[in-house]
């Protein structure tokens, strides 16, 4: 009993050691298998690692990343055959991530400016990242300037219209020049102009109130509007910029009944 009490103890000894030695020996395993993995590297893994992590970069972090790898590479491997190659991505990635946070830093102030109602200031931020960004985000940063600038005024169509036929001598010029751009609730009539693409509005029910012609042609309208079977009295919210005709001497471009009317932008039936 006692021989075989001394050989469990021994067992379990054993064992424990076993363990410990065998954990020392996968440590060192692993971290020979790092260093003969770091020595086996040659430049050219290097390089193409790096020209990967150039080629795959689409944001600040990776290009900065990128032009890191470079910067190591040419630290390790002054003498590389790749050494004037790696210098140009590092700089290409440099110049990529510094456009990228001149556009963010810029956009920011933008934002700031617009802010701070300084449109003028606001529009030259933008026209200075004119070439660091697509056309489509460039007119969006503009839009964003002139929406903001020219937010409509909300008011109503008989408000309006009185406020127009007040209008006279310079300020009536200067209206029938610029416009105003406004946001109405109006209600159509059953009638839409198709062909001028136009359709009459009152201020207070179907022929009710004061009224003016609204144009959709360029505005982004939803199919329900183009239905011939509008009903008189039909409600819809409209924002464009409001205009007086300009008659001369019985010649206007518009309908000879047109007075007042809404270059709509957008049309929304509620």
């Amino acid at each position: 009993m006692k021989k075989v009490l001394l050989l469990l103890i021994c067992c379990i000894s054993f064992s424990a050691c076993d363990n410990g030695e065998l954990e020392r020996l996968r440590q060192e395993n692993a971290s020979l298998k790092a260093q003969i993995a770091e020595l086996s590297e040659t430049e050219q893994n290097r390089f193409n690692k790096a020209v990967d992590l150039f080629n795959t970069a689409n944001d600040l972090q990776s290009y900065r990343l990128a032009e890191e790898t470079f910067d190591s590479f040419i630290e390790k491997f002054p003498a590389s055959s790749y050494l004037e190659s790696a210098k140009q991505h590092k700089q290409q990635a440099k110049h990529k991530a510094d456009n990228i946070e001149k556009v963010a830093n810029t956009k920011a102030d933008i934002t700031s400016l617009i802010a701070q109602r300084k449109w003028g200031a606001a529009t030259n931020k933008v026209n200075s990242i004119k070439t660091l960004i697509d056309k489509e985000e460039y007119n969006a940063l503009l839009k964003q300037i002139r929406e903001e600038r020219y937010k409509p005024e909300k008011t109503t169509i008989d408000r309006l219209v009185v406020e127009i036929d007040g209008l006279n001598g310079d300020k009536l010029l200067n209206f029938i020049e610029k416009g105003k751009r406004v946001e109405v609730l109006g209600y159509a009539t059953s009638f839409i102009d198709v062909k001028n693409k136009s359709f009459t509005v009152y201020g207070k029910g179907c022929g009710q109130g004061e009224h003016l012609e609204v144009f959709y042609q360029g505005s982004k309208l939803t199919n329900y509007f183009l239905d011939l079977n509008s009903k008189c009295g039909d409600k819809y919210r409209i924002v464009g910029t409001a205009h007086k005709a300009l008659k001369l001497f019985g010649v206007s471009g518009l309908r000879s009944d047109i007075d007042i009317y809404i270059e709509a932008e957008t049309i929304e039936r509620i």
